[in-house]
């Protein structure tokens, strides 16, 4: 069974790449879905700042990250794929890359907001960062 790990924030990018993923079911025939979303906790810092201000912003990023995949899982059972799904507060393609190697993914599959290589590399980006940190492959999504 070839297993695909799908990061999905929700974006038009990452919508793009949930409808190839299921374009690749028809091809693949047998195919599992690690379906995972990192929320990224803002940086905060001070005085002001107090542990359970930052427990409560991750726990409702965690909340909504899992309201994001809900309508993403159930499209990819409706079409017939096994599904998995995993959230997190992390860095994101730290957590990417380290979920595609502990569940032994065959590939990467995600949205990309497209960013020029200039601009990937003043900027970086989630999927550029990806891109660097994993040695599967990484099917870049637009």
């Amino acid at each position: 069974m070839y297993h695909v790990l799908l990061p999905f924030d929700g974006s038009a990018h990452s919508e793009n790449a949930l409808q190839h993923v299921i374009a690749m079911k028809q091809h693949c025939g047998s195919l599992k879905v690690t379906l995972v979303c990192i929320a990224e906790l803002p940086y905060m810092h001070g005085d002001a700042v107090t542990v359970s201000m930052t427990d409560n912003i991750g726990h409702n990023l965690i909340d909504n990250a899992r309201r994001t995949l809900a309508g993403a899982q159930e499209r990819l059972e409706a079409a017939g794929v096994e599904v998995d799904t995993y959230v997190e507060a992390d860095d994101p393609a730290r957590a990417i890359a380290e979920q595609a190697e502990t569940r032994q993914c065959d590939a990467i599959v995600m949205g990309t907001r497209g960013l020029g290589r200039i601009s990937e590399l003043v900027l970086g980006s989630v999927a550029y960062k990806t891109v660097h940190l994993t040695k599967i492959p990484v099917t870049l999504v637009q």
